[in-house]
């Protein structure tokens, strides 16, 4: 019996009860047993920490390797957002691993999740319950969200994309620990939704990534979605006026500046008054070539996929973005006036002020005139 247990340990594995045990590079960790949608046991490790905390000198800056662990690290608890808004905390980069089998060698999905880059966390892992009747195993990483994942100032100083390259990190921290979770680091498929899908499309085409990820799958986002991505300069103006607004002028002490604000101050959105513009403080933008770990030094249509790569979309998910529009209390003449203001908007957040024909052809596929206000929002939803 004794030899069993040893031999069990020395892969790095240990299950008494109700508290199995794994044993990384950087020390060991206490998970608990769990039940799947269909009542299978799964390993369930929670709030495992793949990076420093990012908070004082850290914050605005490239997420770095967590440090190794003294003792047994308590894998149960429940892994915190990254701020944003009202809620969550600075100290958030966390990762959970689930899994159905220590030693199984399964695949792995990297689930990036959503929240328009402004919100969401890895707290929600009900999918996980359902991915745990099968043979995988699924990690979901917390990323820093808001400006203070996203805001950047377009320079080496605080070139921004920290967001993602938190994922990176923790993609990294993956491919070299999952398989004491039973995980195969050859096959990882990275997996998002929405701004998770977005950064699905960009991590699986980042230098930095390679060889990491064996396949990718984008769903309801790409890297190319005109939501995901700001044109050079915006990022740059509206992150110096939100160093103003917290009282930060513009100078190479910027940085230490915002570094010493509140978290509260510098992590909210609602400090811009222009709802466009909010969201240019939490997008990927484009790094400088040279940028420390940078994600995107060129435009995501330069870069072509070295991984297999499903993208798709639900039907009607545009109504999301439709629902406050009550199209079936308006008659023709105001559903009318309604695509015509939706055409400049189209203008305008594609960027297709120089490109007459592609406006005109988008208008003939979805928004014709004389069209009934109940299908002129399922063709906006559609578009």
């Amino acid at each position: 019996m004794l030899a069993v247990v040893l031999c069990v340990a020395a892969l790095g594995h240990l299950v008494l009860g109700e508290n199995p045990q794994v044993t990384t590079s950087y020390g060991t960790m206490k998970g608990q047993v769990l039940k799947s949608r269909d009542g299978r046991d799964f390993f369930s490790f929670t709030r495992i920490p793949y990076a420093k905390p990012p908070v004082g000198e850290r914050r605005f800056m490239i997420s770095e390797k967590a440090d190794n662990w003294t003792g047994i690290l308590d894998a149960t608890q429940p892994i915190p957002s990254c701020f944003q808004l009202s809620v969550g905390q600075e100290d958030c980069l966390y990762l959970n691993v689930f899994s159905p089998n220590l030693t199984g060698g399964y695949p792995v999905i990297f689930n990036i999740h959503g929240g328009a880059f402004l919100g969401g966390s890895a707290s929600y892992f009900g999918s996980a319950r359902f991915f745990m009747d099968e043979d995988v195993v699924f990690v979901n990483p917390n990323y820093r969200v808001g400006p203070l994942g996203f805001l950047s100032l377009e320079d080496n100083v605080i070139p921004g994309n920290y967001g993602l390259k938190d994922q990176a990190l923790a993609l990294e921290w993956v491919y070299k620990e999952i398989s004491a979770f039973g995980g195969d680091p050859n096959r990882i498929t990275v997996v998002g939704q929405s701004a998770g899908g977005a950064s699905s499309d960009i991590i699986c085409s980042a230098p930095r990534t390679n060889g990491y990820i064996k396949a990718c799958v984008s769903q309801s986002g790409v890297g190319l979605s005109p939501w995901a991505f700001v044109p050079p300069g915006l990022s740059r103006e509206m992150a110096l006026n939100m160093a103003k607004t917290v009282g930060c002028a513009e100078s190479r002490d910027l940085l230490k500046c915002l570094q010493s604000k509140p978290m509260e101050q510098v992590g909210i959105i609602d400090v811009m008054k222009d709802n466009n513009q909010k969201v240019h403080l939490t997008t990927p933008v484009l790094e400088p070539v040279g940028a420390p770990g940078a994600i995107i030094t060129s435009w995501p249509t330069a870069t072509n996929h070295k991984y297999p790569w499903i993208m798709g979309v639900c039907q009607d998910e545009g109504l999301a973005m439709t629902g406050d529009y009550e199209f079936k209390r308006k008659s023709k003449e105001e559903a009318e006036k309604f695509i015509n203001e939706f055409n400049q908007t189209i203008i305008s957040t594609y960027h297709l002020e120089n490109r007459p024909d592609d406006v005109r052809r988008i208008r003939e596929r979805y928004f014709k005139e004389g069209v009934e206000p109940l299908v002129a929002i399922r063709n906006v939803s559609i578009f």
